[in-house]
């Protein structure tokens, strides 16, 4: 896949915000049902992941992966690993929660919006333009970047 981009069932959510996450465009409505994810993938030229094997076998799905592992941790790894993007993870340049493209903010630009005992901590932030969340590197992201590094190293 030259341009990995993915639209999730709602099953997978959680393996979306790790897609996310790892830097990857990845859809996932809750509202939406199988022909919206459908359309959304011929629309986009999108792969679609999903445990609905039915969904799959669908006439007009050009692209899709069966998501054989149940934790979305292990789902992550199968999905590098199966569609071989190990070496395509850009770590934290998404928004786990919109899906937008993360811009890097100053401390001054986010001040007002961050607690003040985040502010005394950390000059790194980033801005997310489409729900405008704020990440910085805090005791999360060590987990979330072991989550990535795990998965990369993980083989069937």
């Amino acid at each position: 896949l030259r341009d990995p981009r993915f639209v999730a069932d709602v099953h997978l959510a959680k393996l979306a915000r790790h897609l996310r996450m790892a830097g990857f465009d990845t859809l996932c409505e809750p509202a939406w049902d199988d022909d919206a994810i459908v359309a959304a993938s011929l629309a986009g030229r999108r792969t679609i992941l999903t445990r609905d094997k039915a969904m799959l076998r669908r006439g007009e799905v050009e692209r899709g992966y069966f998501v054989r592992a149940v934790e979305s941790e292990r789902q992550l790894a199968e999905v590098l690993q199966a569609l071989q993007l190990e070496g395509a993870v850009d770590p934290f340049t998404r928004c786990r929660e919109c899906n937008t493209v993360l811009q890097d903010a100053s401390a001054q630009e986010v001040a007002e919006r961050v607690p003040p005992r985040i502010r005394m901590l950390y000059e790194e932030y980033k801005h997310c333009p489409g729900c405008a969340r704020i990440y910085w590197p805090g005791s999360h992201y060590d987990r979330m970047r072991g989550i990535l590094a795990r998965a990369v190293t993980t083989r069937s």
